[in-house]
């Protein structure tokens, strides 16, 4: 099916809607257009777009903001008439799928298009109290749960879909949300065509994601100390190759090269690279470690993710800054074993 693009919501119907005029339409409704989002959140995107395809449901992307509107007092005004505009042209048959993605101004969003409209679901992705529990400050953990509660009070018991079972059955058991939907992402097709490497020495170290999430929190806290630990432990340490954004969150020093944004997901696993996935197990499973596993990289992980993953000699758990620091160098300096793939627990 095609996939339509609506960046600036200006213009008359395409032919593509002509000659698609009977086939049922899904509005993807994100905040900011798909090329300013983040790694994890393109990811989350397109796995939306592809369960619609998947159903043969015609796609359209519409972002809220235009790639040229600035965060100003007036974007309210261009959100409000990107809204309407999305109610006036739509069909009764028409979905409407709002992604949320730890937002709470998109529950409103939400709200708003469900006065017009017959089907309307939120993408709240992860757990609204299971993000909570992550948050780095209690103004940030009550402003999440205050959207949890909200959701269903607002959209009366319409669909909310999630990554996994487990933020669904966190949000139902307190009441955040009626009915549940399990959308997981999918793996990115680029991953098929990264190097399997089999026997050779780990050159580097990669990290990628939003680092002021709080599911990252707790993960660079123990990071950095352990970074600096490392050369004690290792003769030649290895560079860390760092992806993602804000760069202020990542400090200078020896060894770390900032990478920033990644063209590709591939990008991210380039070369002989051992991944550390900071994520600890609040919130499903991590789009980081469902991509090593598909690109056959060695993983750092956190220790709640021992009973997602079974043990491989190319996995390193860690649960404080001292394991880190072990992980670290055992990872430095051993040789790739993938004799055997990943299995799953």
């Amino acid at each position: 099916m095609a996939m339509q693009c609506d960046p600036e919501g200006g213009g008359g119907r395409t032919s593509v809607e002509a000659q698609n005029d009977s086939a049922q339409r899904a509005f993807i409704v994100t905040l900011r257009p798909a090329s300013q989002l983040i790694t994890g959140a393109i990811a989350r995107h397109r796995s939306l777009i592809r369960y619609y395809e998947a159903t043969g449901v015609r796609v359209i992307e519409y972002p809220l903001r235009s790639s040229s509107s600035r965060w100003r007092l007036w974007r309210w005004f261009v959100l409000a008439a990107r809204l309407i505009q999305l109610c006036v042209r739509g069909r009764r048959s028409d979905i409407a799928h709002v992604e949320a993605l730890a937002t709470p101004v998109m529950v409103l969003v939400a709200w708003f298009l469900s006065r017009g409209r017959s089907i309307v679901r939120l993408d709240a992705c992860d757990s609204w109290d299971l993000l909570a529990g992550s948050a780095s400050n209690a103004k940030d953990a009550a402003m999440l749960r205050r959207a949890g509660k909200s959701q269903r009070f607002l959209l009366r018991g319409r669909v909310i879909s999630y990554i996994a079972q487990v933020d669904a059955d966190r949000d139902l058991a307190l009441g955040f949300a009626v009915r549940a939907l399990i959308i997981p992402n999918v793996i990115d097709p680029q991953l098929r065509g990264v190097e399997r490497l089999d026997g050779c020495a780990t050159d580097r170290f990669t990290l990628s994601g939003l680092y002021s999430s709080p599911h990252l929190a707790a993960g660079l806290a123990a990071l950095w100390p352990a970074w600096s630990r490392v050369g004690e432990t290792v003769a030649s340490p290895l560079p860390l190759h760092v992806f993602g954004t804000p760069m202020d969150r990542i400090p200078d020093a020896d060894g770390i090269v900032k990478r920033g944004y990644a063209a590709s997901t591939a990008e991210l696993y380039e070369g002989a690279c051992v991944v550390i996935v900071l994520n600890q197990r609040t919130s499903g499973v991590p789009n980081k470690l469902l991509e090593a596993v598909a690109a056959q990289r060695p993983m750092i992980l956190h220790i709640s993710f021992a009973g997602v993953i079974k043990p491989h000699p190319m996995i390193w758990f860690w649960d404080d800054a001292a394991s880190l620091v072990y992980a670290l160098a055992q990872a430095a300096s051993i040789t790739w074993d993938f004799k055997n793939p990943y299995e799953w627990s």
